[in-house]
């Protein structure tokens, strides 16, 4: 995957952009919405990988 960054624009209704705006504003972290956005998509990708039967996953048990 390369790390060059491409713009592009969502459309949505203005209540939802208000809770997004509070998502960022929770995610401490986060400089910006595009942080956000990346993020989310990278968990589904994530979420969707680890979904596909056969994929290769990996864990960690830690015992404290």
């Amino acid at each position: 995957m390369s790390n060059d960054l491409v713009r592009f624009s969502v459309a949505m209704p203005v209540g939802l952009l208000m809770e997004f705006a509070l998502l960022v504003a929770r995610r401490g972290l986060a400089q910006n919405r595009s942080d956000v956005v990346r993020d989310l998509v990278r968990d589904a990708v994530v979420v969707e990988e680890c979904a596909t039967p056969g994929g290769l996953v990996m864990g960690t048990l830690t015992i404290i």
